[in-house]
């Protein structure tokens, strides 16, 4: 069935025909989209690349955007020269060009500005993270931030790995 859709043994066209796209959304002839699940009114801009994620109803990809193995919720969008990477993103939260969103959940209806920082890696301990009331290790060194609901988060600002942003905040 897959070669059928693909029309061919390309690898690419196969993981294009992985895909499942709704109805009434618009995808750039230069985008690039691969074993994912796109919602329906979802617009992808020029030369973005969306892999093996799942985009809901309503998103916006910008151009030169790069989502990856990431949930996007209803109306989420990613800002031009975006990056999310094993990301959530909640319903209508908006990530703008940075150095990345790695293994980060950012809030429902949540903002980050261009150039927001979040730290991803630790190369010493184990990356520590709150539970009942108290730090304690996540068992990863590897683990990005979360951002709380209806947070919003100014340029230049630059989170730690493992660090949680309350519900409702403004950091500047």
């Amino acid at each position: 069935w897959f070669l059928l859709r693909a029309r061919s043994l390309s690898k690419w066209k196969l993981a294009r025909a992985l895909s499942v796209i709704g109805k009434g959304g618009t995808i750039h002839p230069t985008a690039v989209v691969e074993a994912s699940v796109i919602g329906k009114g979802v617009e992808i801009g020029p030369y973005a690349v969306v892999r093996g994620s799942n985009v809901g109803d309503g998103c916006k990809i910008e151009e030169h955007t790069t989502v990856n193995a990431s949930v996007l919720g209803k109306g989420a969008k990613v800002g031009r020269f975006g990056m999310a990477n094993l990301s959530v993103l909640y319903s209508g939260a908006f990530v703008g060009a940075a150095n990345g969103y790695q293994a980060t959940i950012i809030g429902r209806d949540a903002f980050l500005a261009w150039s927001v920082t979040v730290f991803d890696l630790s190369f010493g301990e184990h990356i520590k993270v709150a539970h009942r009331g108290e730090r304690v290790s996540s068992g990863s060194f590897f683990l990005g931030a979360a951002v709380g609901h209806r947070s919003r988060i100014g340029a230049q600002v630059s989170l730690g790995y493992g660090t949680e942003v309350p519900n409702d905040s403004f950091l500047v």
